[in-house]
C-alpha cells in the first residue's frame, strides 16, 4: 500500500489598524449595515466547507492516507 501525504494550510491573516486619537468621538448611535446578510452567508458557507474538509481529512485516515 502507498501512503500519500496531503497537507492542509490555513495562515491565520494579520489584521493590523492604525488607533484612532484619543480625542476622536465615536457616534453612538447604532449603524445599520446592508452588508451583514452577506457577511452571515460567506461565514456561515466557510464554516460548511471546513466540516466538509474535516470528514474528507477522517475518511482519508480511514483509508491509510495521511493528512496534516
Amino acid at each position: 500500500m502507498t501512503s500519500v501525504l496531503v497537507q492542509f494550510q490555513n495562515p491565520l491573516p494579520v489584521v493590523t489598524w492604525e488607533k484612532l486619537p484619543a480625542d476622536f468621538l465615536l457616534p453612538d448611535e447604532p449603524v445599520e449595515s446592508t452588508l451583514q446578510p452577506l457577511f452571515a452567508a460567506a461565514l456561515r458557507e466557510s464554516l460548511e466547507l471546513l466540516q466538509r474538509a474535516d470528514r474528507l481529512a477522517a475518511q482519508l485516515k480511514v483509508l491509510g492516507i495521511e493528512t496534516e
